[in-house]
């Protein structure tokens, strides 16, 4: 028996008008799948995206830094952090040293390696 259309026939015929509409309304449902899946991801990108600009902070470093007012920009680089600051007297040098982090000093910028705190200062500015 070879295959064909015939062959498919399962006892109920159904109108064409009724097939048509099945189908238009499947493909109505698809697109509105599509559409809502796309949008969903384009909220959750903009919702990471705040969060990540926000800098949110698990420990906050800015006072070791002289503060928001005293760091020009930060930059990070896997685990270790650049920090530029305007005035290096206002560095507590110290706490640094509290810390054990290993420290960089050239002038006005500050390195450190310490992948929490380039974690929790690399979006500061």
């Amino acid at each position: 028996m070879k295959f064909n259309l015939t062959n498919l026939y399962c006892g109920y015929e159904m109108p064409l008008d009724t097939l048509v509409v099945l189908i238009i309304f499947a493909v109505l449902i698809g697109c509105l799948l599509i559409v809502s899946t796309i949008k969903f991801i384009q909220v959750c990108m903009r919702h990471v995206k705040r969060s990540k600009k926000a800098g949110v902070i698990k420990c906050d470093y800015t006072p070791i830094f002289g503060g928001l007012d005293n760091i020009v920009k930060t930059e990070r680089s896997l685990n270790r952090i650049m920090v530029e600051v305007v005035d290096r007297e206002k560095v507590d040098l110290e706490q640094l040293k509290e810390l054990k982090v290993g420290v960089q000093i050239t002038g006005n910028v500050i390195k450190c390696s310490s992948s929490e705190m380039a974690e929790s200062l690399e979006n500061i500015k």
